[in-house]
């Protein structure tokens, strides 16, 4: 891990290399292209659900008034 090369391998230049620090894999992964987090997915089933029962609620009201 500690060689330093001085001379490219491939096209024999020298002194033409620099060192690019690699970017930790966990802050490539919040970028763009990150999944929606758990919690998030939790919520929008949530809200969704709530809607859908209230819904079920009116029907069931309904049906019962004609009754």
């Amino acid at each position: 891990m500690s060689k330093t090369l001085q001379v490219c391998p491939t096209c024999e230049f020298e002194d033409a290399l620099t060192r690019v620090p690699s970017t930790p894999v966990s802050l490539l992964i919040k970028g763009e292209h990150a999944e929606p987090e758990t919690g998030n997915l939790v919520k929008e089933f949530i809200e969704e659900n709530k809607e859908s029962l209230k819904k079920m609620k009116e029907e069931a009201r309904k049906e019962m008034k004609n009754d």
